[in-house]
């Protein structure tokens, strides 16, 4: 396992030359036009971190202070921090990946040693006891996870090294069956794998339960069709002075409380997606991911909206359903509730 004694030896005689890279790297970075803000400021201090406890030997902190810079400002630089720790400590798939990401998001020139360490990870991976992965999924917006990456989600289709040995893949989207399979590597061939997931079945639709209407429901007598041609209108409820608030209001204000969890969620969602976005490539993939963004966002708006509607209008109707001292009130009767069946559904009304 591991890579030829010449890389190696190269390997250990620039360890100093590659922390000052990586300090060089945190300059180029802070002096990139458009102002720091919070963020940025905050992924900056990280980066510095991160290159104090590389130049250290102390290589899995330095990886945590890079991912967590990622995390707060994310930008292709932190994936060529990323790479070089791991190229110093001889994790060689995990230093292809993100170089290759630091090379794939960058949007300004890079400072040569990229490209050079890139192509002497590659050297060590071809003269190791490693294999090239490739996996290939429908649909491809499918997700690969694979047992050698155990922090890494990675887009199909997908090409990465492993060590020579059995990994498992976990492969995934949404509305489809996850499948899990295994591969084995065992010399320098590419190993290559397809998986095409089955969409999952929708549910099982839940029978119509009909229950038959009361003749009297509050009071109020129900009056039988006159024609077969005729529908009736069934009073659920009405919300007199002396009967406590009312119906239709609670039952706004209700339907705001939903959409308001629902907006919540739904921006949740929105949010992480907009991060899976972030931590792609320009292309395809990318444009997709924030089309969806921008899609769930949207949802999310709505809903918050329609809850503040729809609580305006509840807590409206609540306060004038309390008789003849509420403004407008009337002592007789307040807003009335009433189911009209129809073919297939029922229409819902409120009357005054």
């Amino acid at each position: 396992m591991g890579g030829s004694p010449r890389l190696h030896a190269r390997s250990g005689a620039v360890a100093t030359a590659l922390a000052l890279a990586v300090v060089a790297l945190v300059g180029l970075v802070a002096a990139a036009p458009g102002g720091a803000d919070e963020a940025r400021a905050r992924a900056d201090a990280l980066v510095k971190e991160g290159a104090e406890l590389g130049a250290a030997g102390r290589y899995d902190e330095a990886l945590a202070r890079f991912r967590e810079a990622e995390a707060v400002f994310p930008r292709a630089i932190h994936h060529c921090n990323i790479g070089l720790v791991y190229a110093r400590s001889a994790r060689w798939p995990e230093a292809l990946v993100h170089l290759g990401r630091c090379e794939a998001r960058a949007t300004e020139a890079l400072p040569a040693w990229v490209g050079t360490r890139r192509a002497e990870t590659l050297a060590a991976l071809r003269d190791g006891d490693y294999a090239p992965l490739e996996v290939i999924a429908t649909p491809r917006s499918a997700e690969v996870r694979v047992s050698a990456f155990p922090d890494e989600v990675f887009s199909s289709p997908v090409t990465v090294w492993v060590p020579w040995g059995t990994h498992a893949l976990t492969v995934s989207a949404p509305g489809f069956d996850p499948q899990e399979v295994t591969v084995a590597a065992s010399g320098h061939d590419p190993v290559r794998r397809r998986v095409d997931l089955v969409a999952t079945p929708p549910p099982e639709p839940e029978p119509d339960v009909v229950e038959a209407a009361p003749d009297v429901v509050g009071g109020d007598t129900l009056a039988p069709a006159d024609t077969a041609d005729t529908v009736a209108s069934v009073v659920v409820a009405t919300a007199r002075p002396d009967e406590g608030p009312s119906v239709a209001g609670i039952a706004f204000v209700s339907v705001a409380g939903a959409a308001l969890v629902g907006g919540v969620v739904m921006y949740a969602i929105a949010s992480g997606t907009r991060d899976d976005a972030a931590k792609l490539p320009p292309g395809d993939d990318f444009d997709r991911e924030l089309g969806t963004f921008h899609t769930q966002r949207g949802l999310a708006y709505g809903l918050l909206i329609g809850a503040a509607v729809s609580g305006a209008v509840g807590a409206w109707l609540l306060a004038t359903s309390g008789g003849d001292d509420a403004p407008g009130g009337d002592a007789s009767a307040g807003p009335t509730l009433r189911v009209a069946p129809l073919p297939g559904g029922a229409a819902v009304g409120v009357t005054f």
